[in-house]
């Protein structure tokens, strides 16, 4: 609330008169209290062609103000749709999009959503940004057979499987299953990087 008061007095010097005039008037201004946060989700892990799904959340944390959004610019997916015009005081609006994991992106991939609105009624521009990064890992497997050159018939033959993990990401075996001697076991479990 502003006030102004004005106080005239009568002219200086005129003998035997004095008047005085007070005159005020208020103006009142609504004092809003805009918010502005946007929220960026990926997994934490992925690898070349997977589908990477990105969630992005819009939140107007503000009680009394509402807002326009005006544009929502992903690194990734460029500029989205979804969550144009107004978000009212209070309210979220998410958008959900999905994204192939490309050969020759880079680890980890970092993904950066910028939001900008204005402020119903006022001249304000609000910008939020948030980001997320998935490390992107590159699982390889080798497996090797090593047996006898050459057998006869009744021969006992030892047969041996090696299986590496050649990758940069701990694996799981989850079945080695071989022509001759079927389900193998002792390789079952996590197979660590390099081993």
């Amino acid at each position: 609330i502003n006030v102004v008061t004005a106080v005239y007095e009568d002219e200086v010097g005129v003998p035997d008169i004095h008047a005085e005039l007070t005159v005020s008037d208020d103006a009142m201004v609504d004092l809003i209290h805009p918010e502005l946060t946007v929220i960026k989700e990926c997994p934490e892990i992925s690898k070349v062609g997977d589908t990477v799904q990105n969630t992005i959340t819009i939140i107007n944390g503000s009680a009394d103000a509402d807002l326009i959004i005006q544009s929502v610019v992903d690194t990734i997916a460029g500029e989205l749709e979804g969550c144009d015009g107004v978000l009212a005081a209070g309210a979220d609006c998410v958008i959900n999009y999905d994204y192939v994991v490309q050969e020759g992106d880079p680890d980890p991939l970092v993904n950066t959503v910028v939001v900008t609105a204005g402020v119903a009624n006022l001249p304000n521009i609000l910008v939020a940004e948030d980001s997320c990064e998935t490390d992107l890992v590159h699982p390889a497997l080798d497996v090797t057979k090593e047996c006898p050159p050459v057998s006869k018939a009744g021969d006992t033959v030892s047969n041996t499987v090696t299986i590496t993990n050649t990758g940069d990401v701990d694996l799981v075996v989850q079945t080695v299953d071989d022509s001759l001697g079927g389900e193998l076991e002792g390789c079952d479990g996590v197979l660590a990087v390099g081993a």
